[in-house]
């Protein structure tokens, strides 16, 4: 058509495919707004697009209405990604970044092909100063803010060990979150904890060499746009914290299997240990309950190993030993373990 008689520039070019109302028009133009009791079907469907591209406002202004300025900061960092990140062979992986994506918080680049990115700014805001973003790009690099975490430090921990009995002698005690098998953590003088529970008996998590920084995951999550489905609730247990990287590589595993019925069995605890599993602390090792056949299965394998969950344990009943890329291991007839994320794979860009 002649749409092209209207272009004064190569932004509105841009424009043109993914914000044609901001052709030709000036920088503060408001494209979408946010309608809080939408009456028209055109309101609705501007809250549609305003919801689609919602993180451009929150990392702005944040004032309920997408400029045309603001959806140009997508090309404007396209473009200079471009300039700074030229090939000569083009073969198909991507080179590393040194653009900065990530305005006042931690942001984790998230990417369908496994690589994962964490960008952190030169100054973060004081809101977030304790909170990690995480972001899906799709195979057509379109964005999806997943969520946003909170984060603490905690002492790091050793795996567990099965003992008889808690020992006299304890400091102090507390107990753990009801709904899980987890019951009461003994503190002693070397920070050792033992942990009695439900019905397994007694574990040791010993003090390890330094701290931890564990995020608190959302109790569930169930983002789904377009194709994209990044889903999973939790079933039976209370272990909700994680290492931050093997959220973000949790999350392009549920990406990748793109499923809406994951149930996850739990991680670590707010202290780094994992009643009753003995190698889930620090939380770098998620537990799946099974699906109900191999195939469906083989392919959450799959999807966790593609996100650098590099130690698979499963039990030996039904079709189990068919998993391809799994290991047997004891106590593990009812959920899939997918552990030992290997956060060497996520690759740290600062801003300078």
């Amino acid at each position: 058509g002649d749409a092209y008689k209207k272009f004064k520039s190569a932004e509105d070019i841009y424009l043109h495919v993914f914000a044609p109302k901001g052709v030709a028009k000036e920088d503060n133009y408001p494209l979408y707004e946010r309608h809080s009791l939408p009456l028209t079907d055109e309101q609705k469907d501007e809250n549609e697009k305003y919801k689609a591209n919602k993180s451009v406002d929150i990392e702005n202004n944040n004032d309920g209405t997408i400029q045309r300025s603001e959806i140009l900061g997508r090309y404007n960092d396209s473009y200079s990604k471009g300039k700074t990140n030229k090939e000569s062979n083009f073969i198909c992986n991507k080179t590393e970044s040194t653009i900065i994506n990530a305005k006042g918080i931690i942001t984790y680049h998230i990417y369908m092909n496994g690589e994962i990115e964490k960008h952190i700014p030169k100054i973060i805001d004081e809101r977030f100063s304790n909170s990690y973003k995480y972001i899906l790009h799709d195979r057509n690099n379109k964005q999806h803010e997943i969520c946003i975490v909170e984060w603490h430090e905690t002492d790091k921990r050793n795996n567990g060990k099965k003992v008889s009995s808690i020992p006299k002698g304890y400091i102090r005690t507390y107990d753990y979150p009801n709904g899980g098998n987890a019951q009461t953590a003994y503190v002693y003088q070397n920070e050792d904890i033992y942990v009695k529970g439900t019905k397994y008996g007694y574990r040791k998590y010993s003090k390890g060499d330094g701290k931890v920084i564990l995020i608190r995951m959302k109790d569930s999550l169930n983002y789904i746009s377009g194709e994209i489905k990044v889903c999973y609730k939790f079933s039976k247990t209370q272990r909700r914290y994680c290492n931050p990287d093997a959220y973000a590589g949790f999350i392009g595993a549920l990406a990748k299997l793109n499923r809406t019925d994951i149930s996850c069995t739990g991680m670590c605890f707010e202290d780094a240990t994992s009643y009753p599993s003995l190698t889930h602390p620090n939380g770098d090792c998620a537990d799946t309950s099974y699906y109900s056949t191999l195939e469906v299965e083989q392919e959450k394998v799959d999807a966790f190993k593609a996100f650098h969950f590099e130690k698979i344990y499963r039990g030996k009943g039904s079709w189990y030993s068919k998993l391809n890329g799994t290991i047997y291991s004891t106590g593990h007839e009812d959920h899939l373990h997918s552990g030992e994320f290997n956060t060497n794979k996520v690759t740290i860009i600062k801003e300078k």
